[in-house]
């Protein structure tokens, strides 16, 4: 179930060079619906991605909540990729939060991008231990290995009870009490 969905871009060095993690998450559930990392900061190899990932995920719920008269919002900071991807695939059945400043709470806006700015110093204080690598495609794996980890395993206060960001958002996977990491490889690879 889908509240409030946040999306951000974050650069990470790789090599060297400056690399973008668009990411986006679900406020009330915190669950880590998308991320990529691309090289270019722009809305084809970004935005339009994270877009059409979400809409392929995520669409019938977006029509559930429009019949149900509680369109789903995007909040985003005031990067114009984000208002032409949100145009192309949601402007019908959802709305659009757009320019929202990182000191939203302090200026008194309802809508505030925090929840996924807190993600980006999670994921950078993971990725100090990779600053060596060498290939975008293996820093990308290992970004959405931290997002899987954080989504299945990672258990936390959400919506009044300790549970996961996936248990949250309804999807269901029996991971065990113990070595819950090594259950979720297993049971990755036995769906292949």
């Amino acid at each position: 179930m889908i509240g409030n969905i946040h999306l951000d871009e974050v650069y990470f060095k790789v090599k060297g060079k400056d690399r973008y993690r668009w990411s986006t998450k679900d406020k009330g559930t915190k669950y880590r619906i998308y991320g990529c990392l691309t090289s270019k900061r722009d809305y084809a190899t970004g935005a339009k991605p994270l877009f059409k990932h979400i809409k392929r995920l995520c669409l019938q719920q977006f029509l559930d909540r429009k019949k149900n008269g509680r369109k789903i919002r995007f909040v985003t900071d005031k990067l114009a990729h984000y208002k032409k991807g949100f145009n192309k695939y949601f402007r019908r059945i959802a709305l659009l939060t757009h320019g929202v400043p990182i000191k939203a709470k302090r200026n008194g806006l309802k809508y505030n991008n925090n929840c996924v700015e807190r993600d980006h110093q999670y994921n950078k204080q993971r990725y100090k231990t990779m600053r060596g690598s060498a290939v975008l495609e293996s820093a990308d794996a290992i970004l959405d290995f931290f997002d899987a980890h954080y989504n299945f395993i990672d258990k936390q206060k959400i919506l009044g009870k300790r549970q996961t960001p996936a248990n949250a958002a309804g999807i269901k996977i029996d991971l065990g009490d113990t070595y819950n990491l090594l259950r979720f490889i297993e049971v990755a690879y036995d769906e292949k």
